[in-house]
């Protein structure tokens, strides 16, 4: 399928989160109103152009004529409207209705201790810095679920935001030569410094290692595992031959088809804006978008057509919007056409 690149926005090496924002912004200013609401004087006015008449003046106390010929004029231009905008929205969001319900769900966060037991999660973020050195070590394991991403601190003072459909294996507090936790999912890491007691991220088939930075880790499965660096240094390693690389900010380092890890240069606000409330990608395939949306929205993604798998977008939303304003945004920028039907989203 060719491509039309007038629909893909490339941004200069200067985006940061503030352009990712201004953009989801106006995207989603666009899905709440596909046309602006009519100005009844200025309608007026042009009925009249159209027609030869003149704009009559009648007194105040005729006011009544003119609001009826005012509203008559804005009913119709309402109608020509609404009929435009109820094709555009059939024509891309197909059986959405059944949807909306679920799209406004608010997702849930679980905690399990080494013990058993698991329990919902209501504080708005978990901090583990008062937990006393006296204190045994206990693991804990924090899920979340569709459509919630959330934040904790832990015992060292790291900060963690777990995304959507994640899991991480921490301690309640660290001790020994290193500071090691276990992933699934994704996650973003704000590291504190402690060159003594290296930072150790495990996932199945990669090992981050860091003293003190800020970078994002992905590892879902059926994913692509990548590391991403927002700044300092880490070191990716493979779990299956050994293959490292030092990554410095603005790197990307994931695993390649070959099986070694591959780098290359990226905007780092796009691989973490999820932690900000956004989606956003810059020339990334549709199958990872569409693999987002569905962890997101807890929704089946079906490719029609398996080549648009790789089709390589542009694309913002922001993640408390609802499932139909992100495939209506996707429709927009009229490269592929995604509908919902039964409960899945079908790309084709």
């Amino acid at each position: 399928m060719k491509t039309d690149n007038t629909h893909i926005l490339h941004p200069d090496d200067s985006l940061s989160a503030d352009f990712i924002r201004e953009e989801v912004m106006m995207r989603h200013h666009f899905v709440k109103s596909v046309h602006p609401v009519p100005d009844v004087e200025e309608a007026l006015r042009q009925f009249h152009e159209k027609h030869g008449t003149e704009s009559p003046s009648v007194p105040r106390r005729s006011g009544l004529r003119t609001l009826w010929l005012s509203w008559t004029v804005a009913a119709s231009l309402l109608l020509a409207v609404g009929g435009v905008g109820f094709y555009i929205y059939n024509r891309y969001v197909l059986s959405a209705a059944p949807l909306v319900a679920e799209a406004t769900t608010v997702g849930t966060v679980s905690l399990q201790g080494s013990e058993g037991g698991e329990q919902a999660v209501t504080d708005r973020q978990l901090d583990y810095r008062a937990v006393a050195s006296t204190t045994p070590v206990e693991s804990q394991t924090l899920t979340t679920s569709p459509r919630k991403d959330y934040k904790l601190i832990l015992a060292d003072g790291t900060e963690v935001w777990l995304n959507a459909r994640s899991r991480l294996d921490f301690p309640n507090r660290f001790e020994g030569d290193s500071r090691e936790v276990r992933l699934h999912g994704e996650a973003y890491f704000k590291v504190a410094s402690d060159p003594a007691h290296p930072f150790i991220v495990h996932t199945d088939r990669m090992t981050t290692r860091v003293l003190g930075t800020e970078f994002n880790v992905r590892s879902y499965d059926g994913d692509t595992p990548a590391v991403t660096l927002v700044s300092g240094s880490v070191q990716a390693t493979l779990v299956e031959g050994g293959d490292t690389e030092t990554l410095t900010p603005g790197q990307h380092a994931s695993v390649s088809s070959d099986g070694s890890l591959a780098v290359e240069d990226v905007t780092p606000a796009d691989f973490t804006a999820w932690k900000d409330g956004y989606f956003s990608y810059y020339n990334r395939p549709l199958a990872e978008i569409m693999a987002d949306l569905g962890r997101w929205y807890d929704v089946d993604i079906v490719f029609v057509r398996p080549e648009l798998r790789e089709v390589r977008l542009r694309y913002a939303a922001r993640r408390d919007g609802s499932l139909i304003d992100a495939i209506y945004l996707l429709n927009s920028l009229r490269v592929v056409r995604a509908e919902l039907r039964e409960g899945r989203v079908e790309i084709g």
